[in-house]
């Protein structure tokens, strides 16, 4: 008698052939020359079917914000939504108005996945961020600003950005959106880094000024800075912007938040 203790169930989510199979020597003629196969091994059945039901079932929208001068009268700021490639819905757009922040930014591109998703036939519908603030918004800080009637515990005043985050908190609880968050500028070679890299390049291309020589807008006025990971949305949130071809931070010289940044993140 076979000991089903034994067995194992091999789900394979993206391949030649989705499905689930017995042993590893199936499960690899399904992935060999894949190109980011999902696949993973169970004790059970029934979490196989699980975890290919979720993946097969399950769309994402990736949203990204950038800003210029953050928080100034002269700020520059767009949002970034990918789809997919060469989508009808991804979005590059820049955004009109004064003092416009990050998080601004952040917000309306979240609040504008959703909207493209809001009403796609799939069991579940998922944001991927690199920003807390956009989830704790839409979730943790949400139901702490419900209870307190949108206003701030502390100040009985309506935080920052209150109708963004109100919207962006009714919107995902009305569609049922889940969210993931994404380490940003890592260079991974996954679906998720790949797209989030997709994303904050829709961001930036909408406020890129095309009429800047090119040589000044690669390298002649970067002031390189020293920033971990932990501090990057703080950074990104005063102007910093990530040079992905050396993988560090940087600032313009003409950043107005340029001394509180080498202050912080000089070496």
């Amino acid at each position: 008698m076979e000991d089903i203790s034994c067995i194992k169930y091999y789900a394979v989510a993206q391949g030649h052939n989705i499905g689930i199979y017995k042993t590893w020597e199936e499960c690899k003629k399904n992935i060999d020359n894949i190109v980011n196969p999902i696949y993973k091994k169970f004790a059970t059945e029934e979490e196989a079917k699980e975890f290919i039901d979720e993946y097969t079932n399950t769309i994402y929208i990736y949203t990204d914000g950038a800003c210029h001068n953050n928080g100034s009268k002269n700020a520059i700021a767009g949002i970034g939504v990918y789809l997919s490639k060469d989508s009808k819905f991804n979005i590059s757009q820049k955004l009109e108005g004064s003092n416009l922040t990050n998080n601004i930014a952040e917000l309306k591109a979240a609040i504008e996945g959703i909207n493209i998703i809001k009403k796609m036939d799939y069991k579940y519908k998922v944001v991927v961020t690199d920003s807390e603030y956009v989830i704790k918004c839409a979730t943790t800080y949400g139901d702490k600003l419900v209870i307190n009637e949108w206003l701030s515990k502390k100040t009985k005043l309506p935080p920052p950005n209150v109708e963004l985050v109100k919207r962006l908190y009714e919107l995902t609880k009305k569609y049922d959106i889940k969210y993931k968050h994404i380490a940003a500028h890592t260079n991974n070679k996954d679906k998720h880094s790949i797209c989030n890299y997709y994303a904050d390049k829709l961001a930036n291309e909408c406020i890129e000024d095309p009429m800047a020589p090119k040589k000044e807008k690669e390298s002649s006025n970067k002031i390189y800075l020293n920033v971990s990971y932990a501090q990057k949305d703080e950074a990104k949130s005063k102007g910093a912007r990530w040079d992905a071809n050396k993988k560090k931070w940087y600032t313009f010289d003409n950043n107005p938040n340029k001394n509180e940044l080498l202050e912080n993140y000089s070496k």
